[in-house]
Order: C-alpha cells, then structure tokens, then sequence
C-alpha cells in the first residue's frame, strides 16, 4: 500500500505531467519530519503555475494542516512567488455496498485576496474541475506575460 507522499507523486508526474522534488527531511535523533518553512512536503514544477509547494496528508489531518498553514508566517511569504496546495486522500468505495475502495485527493488551494488577506479554496469535483483550472489558470499566466512583455516594449520604445 502507497503512502500519500508516493500518492501526491504519482499524481503530479503522472497526471499533470509535472516534475517534483522532495524537500521533507527526516531527522534520524529524534524521529520526526521536517517541512521546508513548516508547511511544504514536494515542490513541483507544472505547466500554467509558478512553483508550487504541496503539503500531503490524510483526510483526518487536515483541519490540523489548514489551521498550521494558516497560522504560519511564511505562508504569505510563499504565495507572493510560488502556490501553495495542501492535498488530503480520503478512501472512497468504487461502488456502493461493495468492499473494494480507492483513495481520491480533496485539494485545496491557497491564495492571497486583492486585500491582501490569506484565503484557501477547495476543489469539490476533483477529477473534472481539476483539469478545467489549469487550462483557465495557464491561460491567465499566458495574458500576464503578454501584457508584461507589452508594458516593458512601451518602456523601452
């Protein structure tokens, strides 16, 4: 049986077509995992996004990651360069009564508001919506770059 991190690997190479590196460590004394500024377990590069941080967990942690997450002060931080998903794995039945199940990610995403407050959103319908918000969040980023390399060429000429 696959841990959430291996889960959340599989999802971001396979999936989305992303490359990811591991920026949890292990402490050998004293037994316990440390997430890079507290709150991020991979980083991943994926088309449409700056660099994203992940944090992976099960579905009965996660009120506990969101209120760390929240609470953290390199959060904002973070999102001012890069995004910030926390992903929980839930079991979920294949077919109901029966007794074979499979786990499906709950995502949610982190951003700052145009008040400059730290808000999160969730995904509901994970496998449909997931694949719509790239395309729309891809080309946002593409019509930002446009109008930047517009604005520098204006300054320039």
């Amino acid at each position: 049986m696959k841990n959430y991190n291996q889960k959340t690997i599989e999802l971001l190479v396979d999936c989305l077509k992303g490359t990811e590196g591991n920026v949890e460590r292990f402490n050998q004394f004293t037994f316990k995992k440390k997430d890079l500024f507290g709150i991020i377990d991979r980083v991943a590069l994926i088309e449409g996004f700056r660099v994203c941080g992940i944090q992976s967990t099960g579905i009965n942690q996660k009120k506990a990651h969101l209120e760390t997450i929240l609470s953290n002060e390199n959060t904002i931080e973070w999102l001012r360069r890069g995004d910030l998903f926390l992903v929980c794995w839930r079991k979920v039945k294949v077919k109901r009564g029966g007794k074979a199940f499979r786990y499906m990610p709950d995502v949610v995403m982190f951003f700052i508001t145009q008040d400059g407050v730290l808000d999160y959103s969730q995904f509901v319908e994970w496998e449909e919506n997931w694949e719509i918000y790239l395309e729309e969040k891809a080309k946002l980023v593409r019509e930002d770059r446009q109008k930047e390399k517009g604005i520098l060429i204006e300054i320039e000429g």
